[in-house]
């Protein structure tokens, strides 16, 4: 077994957070709730294009999101 080099810890930096949305870890599941009718499905839908497209003119909530994978599940 290696030994751990406690020091190290002290010396760098750790590495940044890496976020998909503002809040949102990649990696991580997420979830929108909230009444109806206000819009979630909207926003949803908007970040997944944002997201699958990578762009920011598919942006349309100002996110400016990675590209990356997306599954919209709608219940």
């Amino acid at each position: 077994m290696a030994a751990l080099d406690i020091l190290r810890f002290f010396e760098e930096d750790p590495p940044a957070f890496d976020y998909v949305l503002p809040g949102m870890l990649a990696g991580s599941v997420g979830f929108l709730m909230s009444p109806g009718g206000v819009g979630k499905s909207m926003l949803a839908l908007g970040a997944a294009c944002g997201i699958a497209a990578g762009t920011k003119e598919a942006d349309l909530y100002g996110f400016e999101p990675k590209q990356g994978k997306v599954v919209y599940m709608s219940a």
